[in-house]
């Protein structure tokens, strides 16, 4: 606080006037500004917060029928079906085999998984 000395008349006559403060003044009005800075952010925060857990949680359930939903529809759906009709998976995989290219692609790809050989044993004659 700012103490003023005034004088009067004589030298002996003092008179102390107390002036407001306006430093303190201001860092009061700027320590409730950046209270109520702090709240907002503090609020916005929150949000933010509230709203990535939801986007965690849909991106979850998201996967899970993503990749979870095409197994469901084979065993609750159709299985039944292909047993009720009396298919199964060999008689399934005859039927692609019989589809054109199908099987070069299958040897295709098996000489990769082969460590990258021209092809399977058995499927060529050897030269002489």
């Amino acid at each position: 606080m700012r103490i003023t000395v005034a004088y009067f008349g004589n030298f002996d006559d003092k008179i102390m006037v107390m002036q407001p403060h306006t430093e303190q003044s201001e860092m009061k009005e700027m320590l409730e500004e950046n209270n109520k800075l702090l709240e907002e952010n503090n609020k916005y925060l929150k949000r933010l917060y509230r709203n990535a857990r939801w986007s965690f949680w849909l991106r979850v359930v998201w996967y899970l029928l993503l990749f979870g939903l095409p197994f469901a529809i084979y065993f609750y759906i159709l299985e039944p079906y292909f047993t009720l009709l009396g298919s199964s998976y060999d008689q399934f995989n005859a039927g692609i085999q019989e589809i054109p290219g199908w099987k070069q692609f299958n040897l295709f790809m098996n000489s990769f998984s082969n460590g990258g050989e021209s092809a399977p044993t058995g499927q060529f004659e050897p030269l002489e």
